[in-house]
């Protein structure tokens, strides 16, 4: 089977395009014909390894507005014609709107949404897009059944609508094996996300601040860069905060799962969180504000985890402080979250795939 994938901005590196490699690399090592064509390309000093393993089509050589997709309109055709491909699988529902006239529909088109359908961003062509996708795609591939409900009552849905969680990646599926017992790792609270508003992090930094004092020999790690930097150091500074590290980017996170006791997550909005994901594999047990959408899909609470409502920092508190000061629980919560992992593996996520192409195709 050929599977093209459509996208903005494959090298920009980012939670979206490092999960639409691995996903392109399910498909190819399944013995399927991948493509990729991405609509612009990002200036990143770094890229993925695994870019290298597809010849990339480039729409545009510069990052360039999805605004002036028309004029790469006739590229994309010739492109088509070229591939000839069973699917065409669009990595973000923004695309569908800009893109879909120039793809005939010849092609099984499916359209992939990584956020839930109350992100927008502040564009309303978002919304268009998502509202032709439902009605004209011939399917929508949502990360959660909570935002698939969503989609339902928000459009008229003629694709066909399901839900597929994203894969864990292959390295850190491997890197999982072989882990050492939660009480011999590190006493070390683990925070994975940009330092950007969709992840609040000034709230979890609130949080350990009404922490720190009564657990000294513990450490709240955080791995991740971006524009809230400054506020978040002044944070500490300012609370007077000793045992809060702040790692900057790192393009390997799995040491630090590795090493860690608990996974926690503050953020505003998800669409479904990767590092709770990935946390499951290590069995670390996991504490995270129910956000739209995914952390009560991932976390199954009093069992893997604590899913606190969203804002509610004095249970956040509560929870944590429990989890800290109880080695045997965060052993449970640890064992029952590597059971809980099943659905996220490579090979779990390309067989609902599969169903999907053979139902569509």
């Amino acid at each position: 089977m050929k599977i093209l994938f459509l996208t903005g901005r494959i090298n920009q590196i980012g939670g979206i395009e490092r999960v639409t490699l691995d996903l392109a690399h399910i498909f190819k090592e399944s013995g399927n014909e991948v493509f990729i064509i991405s609509y612009s390309k990002g200036n990143q000093e770094k890229e993925f390894d695994l870019l290298s393993e597809f010849d990339i089509c480039y729409l545009n050589e510069k990052p360039v507005s999805i605004r002036y997709a028309f004029l790469k309109g006739k590229l994309l055709r010739q492109q088509l014609r070229s591939i000839q491909p069973d699917a065409v699988i669009y990595v973000d529902s923004l695309l569908y709107l800009f893109f879909r006239p120039f793809i005939s529909q010849k092609y099984k088109q499916i359209v992939w949404e990584h956020f839930n359908y109350t992100v927008t961003f502040g564009m309303r062509f978002r919304t268009i897009s998502r509202k032709l996708a439902a009605r004209f795609a011939d399917a929508c591939v949502l990360l959660t059944k909570a935002d698939a409900e969503l989609w339902k009552k928000n459009c008229r849905c003629r694709a066909k609508m399901t839900v597929i969680p994203n894969p864990v990646r292959g390295d850190v599926l491997k890197r999982s094996k072989n882990l050492i017992p939660l009480s011999k790792r590190k006493k070390q609270v683990l925070c994975i996300g940009r330092l950007e508003y969709q992840k609040n992090i000034p709230e979890l930094i609130d949080i350990w601040a009404e922490i720190e004092h009564d657990f000294p020999d513990w450490t709240l790690k955080i791995v991740g860069e971006g524009s809230e930097r400054p506020l978040i150091e002044d944070k500490i500074k300012n609370d007077g905060l000793k045992n809060v590290k702040l790692t900057g980017r790192i393009s390997d996170v799995s040491p630090f799962y590795a090493e860690s006791q608990i996974l926690v997550m503050t953020s505003r909005f998800e669409g479904l969180p990767l590092a709770l994901i990935e946390g499951l594999f290590f069995g670390l047990p996991e504490i995270s504000f129910n956000c739209p959408m995914g952390p009560s899909e991932i976390i199954d609470d009093k069992k893997t985890g604590y899913v606190i409502d969203y804002g509610n920092r004095q249970s956040f508190v509560t929870y944590l402080k429990n989890l800290l000061e109880t080695e045997k629980l965060r052993e449970i919560f640890g064992k029952n979250a590597v059971f809980s992992s099943d659905d996220y593996t490579p090979q779990s996520v390309e067989k609902k795939w599969n169903c999907l192409f053979k139902e569509i195709l």
